[in-house]
């Protein structure tokens, strides 16, 4: 909230929803609602983090709206570059990079590297099926077009919920502007929800995300999208059947749908355009799944921790 408080742009309005918390972040709340006047506290029962996002969706006034996250903070520029990138491209979303951090600080940024870019529509798309593109799908570090959400809500009771929802946003518009200077910082903490334990509520959010999103990108009627769509869903069913082998051994009619969804895209996604690792990964999935998830997914899993480790560095 001191990060909110600090922007350059002031905001018209902070919507605080205390979704149900047990600790005392609801007082903190209204002690900020009582000390500013643009400060409005929601209290609610918990239902979640898809809950919260529609309450403020719901109660929100403004012309533009963004979502910042609980445990995560912003650079005093975020609003005001994010703004002006919106309004000088005329664009419904502005989109902003992001550093990964377990301390309370950005890097510094000079107003100089704003340098946007415009992505199209389809282009934005596209990069929601890339693996090392989290900023195009993730709700947070987004600034938006209030009315977009006129009729999209975050699904809730379940996590990814951006996941299942992003791109039906982006889908709205013709085109995006994308400024690479990291003006969100997302806190690494070890209580945000998606780092906790692997639980069996991770595994069904993200797959029913997946799906939904698989027959999203069909609809659509663009061969090349629903084609790279496709590669990366039944990229990530094997990572997740591979997370619960090992994590979730009692959900084995769980993994054994998710096997069979697989199955029945495989010969489908085969004739598709791949890269050399997915074409690996696929043969030895395909070859024994069980070997897959014991032998190979171990390594696939320690050298995405060094891809992360290697990100954070470079914000630093």
């Amino acid at each position: 909230m001191e990060s909110v408080l600090n922007q350059t742009l002031q905001p018209v309005e902070v919507i605080l929803v205390d979704d149900g918390s047990t600790d005392s972040c609801g007082e903190i709340c209204d002690r900020y609602a009582e000390l500013y006047p643009e400060f409005y506290v929601i209290h609610q029962e918990n239902g979640g983090l898809s809950a919260a996002r529609n309450t403020g969706i719901e109660r929100a006034s403004g012309t533009y709206i963004t979502f910042l996250d609980s445990d995560d903070f912003l650079h005093p520029l975020y609003l005001e570059i994010l703004y002006e990138n919106a309004e000088q491209y005329r664009c419904a979303i502005s989109v902003c990079g992001y550093a990964m951090t377990r301390q309370d600080q950005l890097p510094e940024v000079n107003r100089r590297d704003n340098q946007p870019c415009i992505r199209t529509r389809q282009e934005a798309l596209w990069e929601c099926c890339s693996l090392r593109k989290m900023n195009m799908t993730v709700a947070w570090c987004k600034l938006y077009r209030r009315e977009l959400f006129q009729e999209i809500r975050y699904p809730v009771g379940r996590v990814y919920e951006d996941l299942a929802t992003t791109h039906r946003v982006i889908n709205l518009v013709d085109q995006i502007v994308v400024t690479p200077v990291k003006l969100y910082g997302y806190y690494l903490s070890e209580s945000s929800i998606t780092r906790k334990k692997y639980s069996l509520n991770n595994f069904q959010s993200e797959n029913v995300a997946q799906d939904e999103r698989l027959d999203f990108f069909r609809e659509l009627g663009e061969p090349e999208l629903y084609q790279r769509l496709a590669v990366s869903v039944q990229r990530n069913r094997i990572a997740n059947y591979c997370k619960a082998v090992r994590y979730l051994p009692e959900a084995m009619q769980e993994r054994q749908e998710l096997y069979r969804k697989y199955q029945m895209l495989a010969g489908e996604v085969r004739r598709y355009p791949k890269s050399g690792t997915d074409r690996l990964l696929f043969f030895l999935f395909r070859f024994s799944p069980g070997l897959c998830a014991r032998a190979f997914f171990p390594i696939y899993e320690k050298l995405d921790h060094m891809e992360r480790q290697r990100r954070h560095k470079e914000t630093l």
